[in-house]
């Protein structure tokens, strides 16, 4: 009987678990929009990646709950009747109501402990507190008024019903301490769904709890409890294994996408005869022999946040919203990798920089997503990187799949690479100083002519050191999968200002040193290899390029602006590309960032409109490809024309939807920010 009232305890206890990560799927799934798109394949995928931790929680509370049993043996020498251990716990005396506060506290103190480090601990020992109270709670409460209705009004009923409010009140206390270290608070959706999930897997917890205590334990009981958690451990992985996603792809290929952070066009050679004459990139300009470089790719925006948005969203930046320094990629948003996952793909991320972390809002459609090399502007991670994405690939060789690799080497601060010569032979007295983004910008009026020298010739160490890793990672790419058959397509966010304007780093231009990016493709089947593109393109257009490219169906899968017209010859012109950074909250006017920017390039021509300071630009970039002679003053017309184009732009901008808010910047987030020159 003994064995019997355990085993039922225990399926309970998974039972709940695995409720609550149901539960917690099915609330992710609606915040993302998974419903109204019809993505049930995802949705299964979700419950199905939760069904591990929910049984992992049961079983921990599971052990708990039975230490507690073996403890009150040990204690009284007898095995607790249940009828009798309530009894004893709902009598007055403040020690016996802390008995049933006690162990939802030591777990929460424990998952403290372990888990200041680690927040998967955290994780299992306060959503395991939680489930605690809850089930002691319900129980508690179950059996005051249990003992009410049987007409028992002594002061144990009052003492139960205390003792059940004390430990809601810590399950609440264990929610709001889970959200706070999981980076969530309560203004988005996603926590308020977490928490009505928590507080109705404590509460199935407590039914069954209840009813265990009307008679002794009978098998059939646990038998229908064993159906009920095989049907919900089971059904999810039926039904990813039989249903069908509601998109579908023609021609499916495996899609690797390179992200390199804060990579100048110029420092690269991937057109022939541009670029840095040191050749600092021979592997990516090996790629480009092998597929199509375009000699104009602009980026949305001069930072990574927005700018990657736009690349995985094929929407610019004040659409999708992640526009500020703590905003993030709105969850309704339909990324790449959303979009691929619902279409059998298995999605995977290697990311290297906090504005493309989870917190961000770019874990969205990934399976699998590493953020183990997000370690600071100090320190040297292509080689991680490249070590974790090559990991990735070994393990997961179903096809098909899509990769994103993120490279953050290039972005301040500028580190000296051993292997690397180009800034060796400078030996004056900033080497000797510290080269933290902010100090150098403090001193940046004492740097003469070989100190700004000093400052690109590590900045192309970084490039290089960034290339050779990209370089092994393509050779692996090749060795896992011969043959060109995956599609490769490497770009840049932004590039990097440096001191061509008075200016160290990026943010606050759209010159450029900072919009124009290195973008490279490879879609076997598509064009001729050592294509060399010279129309005017976005690099929001590759997710389009990609879904038009594997001839992608379905909801969410608009290929909207796509390349491909292009690249087939079917699309002339010069074409155009907007870019913007609109920075207005109060991080940004207290650092002197606050500003408003615009740009449009329609082929050779570049308007850049200052509305915090009403001024206008115009460049030709033909004849002045350095941007150092303003033309507006002297081509009125085309100046007119642009800036029509570019109000109207604009106007379509702030029609749209208002910034995405992200959660508040905690005190190392800011420091990490200002370290790397954001703040």
């Amino acid at each position: 009987m003994r064995r019997l009232a355990f085993l039922e305890g225990l399926l309970i206890c998974i039972g709940a678990g695995l409720l609550w990560g149901l539960l917690r799927a099915l609330g992710e799934a609606v915040l993302q929009g998974y419903p109204a798109l019809g993505y049930w394949h995802t949705l299964a995928l979700l419950m199905r990646g939760r069904l591990p931790e929910g049984i992992l929680l049961g079983g921990i509370l599971a052990l708990g709950l039975q230490a507690m049993v073996l403890l009150f043996r040990w204690i009284t020498g007898s095995w607790p009747d249940r009828e009798a251990l309530l009894d004893r716990l709902a009598r007055p005396g403040l020690l016996r109501q802390l008995v049933v506060a006690a162990p939802t506290l030591l777990l929460l103190v424990l998952g403290v402990a372990c888990g200041w480090r680690g927040r998967l601990w955290f994780s299992v020992f306060a959503a395991t507190g939680m489930l605690a109270g809850g089930a002691l709670a319900s129980v508690a409460l179950a059996h005051g008024v249990a003992r009410r209705r049987r007409g028992h009004m002594g002061p144990g009923s009052g003492a139960a019903l205390l003792a059940g409010e004390a430990a809601l009140l810590l399950l609440l206390a264990g929610a709001g301490a889970l959200m706070l270290h999981s980076g969530l608070h309560w203004t988005r959706a996603e926590s308020r769904l977490q928490l009505l999930a928590l507080l109705g897997a404590a509460g199935w917890v407590g039914l069954l709890a209840a009813l265990g205590l009307r008679g002794p334990v009978r098998a059939g009981r646990v038998a229908a409890l064993a159906g009920v958690l095989a049907l919900l451990s089971l059904g999810p992985a039926v039904w990813v294994w039989w249903s069908r996603g509601a998109v579908q792809v023609k021609r499916p290929a495996n899609i690797v996408l390179i992200g390199i952070d804060t990579l100048r066009a110029d420092a690269t050679s991937v057109i022939p005869g541009e670029g840095d004459p040191r050749g600092l990139t021979p592997n990516l300009a090996a790629l480009a022999r092998r597929g199509v470089a375009f000699r104009r790719a602009i980026a949305q925006a001069p930072w990574t946040l927005p700018s990657f948005a736009s690349i995985m969203t094929g929407l610019y930046p004040a659409i999708h919203g992640a526009t500020s320094l703590r905003g993030m990629l709105r969850p309704r948003e339909s990324t790449l990798a959303e979009v691929l996952r619902e279409a059998g793909y298995r999605t995977g991320a290697v990311v290297s920089h906090d504005y493309v972390a989870r917190k961000h809002g770019f874990g969205q459609g990934f399976d699998d997503f590493d953020e183990s090399n997000i370690r600071g502007a100090r320190a040297i991670t292509s080689e991680g990187v490249t070590d974790r994405a090559l990991e990735w690939l070994h393990l997961r060789s179903r096809s098909p799949f899509f990769l994103f690799v993120h490279y953050f080497d290039c972005h301040d601060e500028y580190q000296d690479h051993p292997e690397q010569p180009y800034a060796d032979g400078y030996q004056g007295w900033l080497r000797q100083d510290s080269r933290n983004i902010t100090n150098l910008r403090h001193k940046r009026h004492l740097f003469g002519p070989a100190e700004i020298q000093w400052l690109r010739d590590l900045y192309a160490e970084e490039v290089a050191h960034t290339d050779r890793e990209i370089g092994r990672l393509l050779e692996g790419i090749e060795q896992l999968r011969p043959g060109g058959s995956t599609a490769i397509v490497v770009v840049a966010d932004h590039g990097e200002e440096l001191l061509e304007r008075g200016w160290l780093g990026h943010t606050t231009s759209l010159h450029q040193e900072l919009v124009r990016v290195p973008l490279v493709m490879v879609l076997p089947g598509v064009v001729p290899a050592g294509t060399v593109v010279g129309r005017v393109v976005e690099t929001r257009a590759i997710r389009g390029t990609l879904l038009d490219y594997l001839g992608a169906e379905g909801p969410g899968a608009d290929t909207g602006q796509s390349l491909l017209p292009v690249l087939r010859g079917e699309r002339e012109g010069s074409g155009e590309a907007f870019s913007m950074v609109w920075l207005d909250e109060p991080a940004c006017r207290h650092h002197g960032k606050c500003m408003t920017l615009s740009a449009l390039q329609s082929g050779p021509w570049q308007l850049i409109a200052d509305r915090t300071r009403g001024r206008l630009e115009l460049y030709d970039l033909d004849r002045d490809p350095a941007e150092r002679r303003d033309r507006s003053e002297w081509e009125v017309g085309r100046r007119h024309v642009l800036e029509e184009r570019l109000q109207a732009w604009e106007q379509l901008m702030r029609a749209g939807k208002p910034a995405a808010p992200g959660p508040p910047l905690s005190d190392p987030e800011r420091r990490r920010l200002q370290a790397l020159g954001y703040l």
